[in-house]
Order: structure tokens, then C-alpha cells, then sequence
């Protein structure tokens, strides 16, 4: 649920924002070890609710300062349960359960001022204050039956980062402009609810620079948006894997810098072809104690700490690129749009040391919609994936074997749609 409250005050704008979500999940009979044996059942359930509000004052679009300032409040409150039953293991039953609190608290504020007609240059910071608290509690099962708990246990996380971001941008004419920008974020840190025991991990922080150009051309009848893009990362979060779990963990430093554009070109009144494009290159600067998997001979794999400085971060491939084709047929019973598109991804890496991979591949879709003449109805076939190719968006190594989830294969439908 969400809702807004706006007052013109003249000079500025006060607006209220409030937010509220509740969300549960539940999974009773998961294979926890994924093999072909039955060794670990695991049912999972995790209840979040968040609310969030925010007071935002907005100056009004006159004059050379343009600015904006506000208060932030986040409040988050989240339960989980684990439960494994080893089927084929001694251990007849294992529970756990995790309750984490978090409040945020921002302060923020921006402004952006007019050098002269063409130029402006923009100035704006934001403090945080972020407060995590954590109880867990576990207790094992054995045969006869004894249980046996664990103490509980609690930690707490708190952070105080400091973001901001500069940015001059110049006007060439009414319809080109370039720019130059420099700003630092941040991600929050946390604990791994699900997986009782790991350490907490740290926010991670990315400065990034940036320089681009934006475009109208022809009679605006072509878009042309180019960037260049450094980014420097510390306490990057990956994904590390085991027996029933997935865990967020800190690497240590890492580099991007890429090179991204995207365009739209009306080729006539009815045809128009768009699409992005993006050269990346990213690295591990320093992970010195990732996991690094070795397959044994019997199966499964050792796993062992080692540096994986300069190997590719996961799900971050050397190239990707996306084209649409879409034509317009505006007829007497309403309006045809006929659309294509192709998505290409080069070799894209799952985890740091980079074992495990998906090899380039190419995506194809399509689809036909129809508006009615009064544009309140809506009539779509579509096509995804068409050529069925085999993808993966996903792997990773745990000790007893590789986990792989892959893309939906060839998918096709009809969509029905109504708008007032």
C-alpha cells in the first residue's frame, strides 16, 4: 500500500510519501541437497514487513537554483524458520530460526544551479544511519529422539555512510548535451537469515565516473545516448554457495569500466528500430580469501579459500546488446503493432573463481498487438525465446555437486488487456 500527499506552498513543494509491504513465503518440501538422493528435506519460511516514509521539499521550476531537500524513515522486520529432515542421514530433524530488525534514518539534499543558459552544475549529499539487530536459534534432532538446542544468539550492525553526487552538464544546442559526473553509494550490509551461524556482511560502496553525451538529431527523429563509465567498488557482495543455502559474503575490491550506448531511430512514421549496447570490463582487483572449487574424483568437490585476483565478477559479460524492430499499421479497426527483437549476451561467469560459465547466446522474440480505436482495450500474441535456446541464469558449486537453474524455454501466450 502506498500513498501520496502534495501542498503547493508557492515556492515549494512538500510532499509526503508513504510506503507499507507485507510479503510471506513458504516452501515445505525442498531438496535440499540436490542430488539424486534424498538426503536433506528442507521447508523455509520467511515473513517481511516494511514501512517506509518520507517528507520531500522541492523548490518550483523557476529561476537559476533549482533544489531539493528531505527526510527518510525505513523500518523493516524480517522472520525466517528452516527446517531440514534427513531422509537418508542420521540426523533426524534440524531448526533454526532468525528474527532481523532494521531502521534507516536519511538525511538528504541537492541542488543544481545555472552557470549560465547552457551549464548547470548539481551538488548533492545524503547521510544514512542504518541499525540492524539479529536473534537466532537453532536445535538438532537425533536418533532416540534427543534434542539438543543451541544457545541463542544475537549480534547487531550499525553504518553511517555518507553519498553524494557532482555532475556538470552543458547544453551544445536545444537537443544535444553533454555531461560529466562523479558520485559515491552505497548497498546495505546485513546478516544471511537463512543460513544460521555465517558471519555478517558489509555494505558495499561504489564510487563511479562518468561521462556522456545525450542527443536528438535529424528533426528528432534519432536518439543517441553514449556513456563512459569507471566504477570502483569496496566490499563488493557475492553469492557463495553450500549444502541447502545461499549466502552473501564481501569480496574485497574490484574494477568496471565500459563503455554503454543506446539509440531510437524513426525510419519512418511507422517504423521504428531501437536498441542498447554495452562493452564492459570487470574485475576482482583483490578477493583474496574466495572459495575456489575442485572437482574430486568420486564426485563432489573440495573447496578451499584462495585469491581470485583479476577474474571476471559474476553475471558481468564482456558484451551484451539488445535490438527492437517495432511497426505501426493504424487501420479503421484499431491499431497493429508488429514487434521483434534479438538479445545477445557474451560468456557470462557465475562465481569468483570463475569455474563455472554460461558460453555466449542470442534470444529472440517477437509479438503482434492491438488497440482498439478508443485505446481502453488492448490484444497481444507474443513469443519468447523462440529458437528454445538452453540458458542459464544461474549455477554454483556447493561440496557435493553443481546446482544449474536455468531460463524458461521456449514460452508463447496471449495477453488481454484494459485501460480507463
Amino acid at each position: 500500500m502506498s500513498a501520496r500527499i502534495d501542498h503547493d506552498f508557492g515556492f515549494a513543494t512538500l510532499s509526503s510519501i508513504t510506503g507499507y509491504r507485507g510479503d510471506s513465503q513458504e516452501y515445505t518440501k525442498l531438496d535440499g541437497d540436490l542430488t539424486p538422493l534424498p538426503l536433506v528435506i528442507v521447508g523455509q519460511t520467511l515473513t517481511t514487513s516494511t514501512y517506509s516514509e518520507e517528507l520531500k521539499l522541492a523548490s518550483q521550476s523557476r529561476g537559476a537554483f533549482l533544489w531539493t531537500t528531505g527526510l527518510y524513515y525505513y523500518h523493516a522486520k524480517d522472520d525466517s524458520a528452516v527446517n531440514s529432515n534427513g531422509a537418508a542421514l542420521p540426523v533426524l530433524d534440524a531448526f533454526a530460526d532468525g528474527h532481523q530488525t532494521t531502521k534507516s534514518y536519511a538525511f538528504y539534499a541537492q541542488g543544481t544551479y545555472g552557470l549560465s543558459d547552457s551549464t548547470h552544475f548539481t551538488l548533492g549529499g545524503r547521510y544514512t544511519r542504518e541499525d540492524r539487530d539479529l536473534e537466532q536459534g537453532s536445535s538438532v534432532t537425533v536418533p532416540g529422539p534427543v534434542v539438543i538446542p543451541s544457545p541463542n544468539s544475537a549480534a547487531s550492525q550499525s553504518n553511517n555512510p555518507i553519498t553524494w553526487r557532482a555532475a556538470l552538464d552543458n547544453h551544445l544546442s536545444k537537443d544535444v548535451m553533454d555531461y560529466v559526473s562523479v558520485s559515491r553509494g552505497f548497498k546495505s550490509g546485513g546478516f544471511n537469515l537463512l543460513t544460521p551461524g555465517s558471519p555478517a556482511f558489509a555494505p558495499e560502496t561504489l564510487t563511479t565516473y562518468e561521462i556522456g553525451l545525450k542527443s536528438l538529431t535529424f528533426d528528432r527523429r534519432v536518439r543517441l545516448n553514449l556513456a563512459a563509465f569507471y566504477n570502483d567498488y569496496s566490499n563488493i557482495q557475492v553469492a557463495k554457495y553450500g549444502v541447502a543455502s545461499i549466502e552473501l559474503v564481501n569480496g574485497a575490491t574490484a574494477k568496471t569500466y565500459g563503455l554503454d550506448a543506446d539509440f531510437e531511430i524513426s525510419l519512418s512514421q511507422h517504423l521504428t528500430v531501437s536498441g542498447g549496447l554495452e562493452a564492459l570490463h570487470a574485475t576482482f582487483a583483490r578477493f583474496e580469501n574466495a572459495t575456489i572449487s575442485t572437482s574430486l574424483p568420486m564426485g563432489g568437490y573440495s573447496q578451499v579459500q584462495g585469491s581470485v585476483d583479476g577474474n571476471h565478477l559474476p553475471q558481468a559479460p564482456d558484451f551484451s546488446g539488445t535490438v527492437l524492430a517495432m511497426y505501426s499499421i493504424p487501420t479503421q479497426l484499431g491499431e497493429f503493432r508488429l514487434a521483434a527483437n534479438y538479445a545477445y549476451n557474451a560468456e557470462t561467469f557465475f562465481e569468483p573463481d570463475n569455474r563455472l560459465s554460461q558460453g555466449a547466446y542470442g534470444l529472440v522474440g517477437a509479438s503482434l498487438l492491438w488497440i482498439d480505436p478508443n485505446k481502453h482495450y488492448t490484444l497481444q500474441a507474443w513469443g519468447k525465446n523462440l529458437t528454445n535456446e538452453q540458458v542459464a541464469a544461474a549455477e554454483g558449486t556447493n561440496p557435493l555437486n553443481t546446482v544449474i537453474a536455468l531460463n524458461a524455454p521456449r514460452t508463447y501466450g496471449i495477453t488481454f488487456g484494459y485501460k480507463y
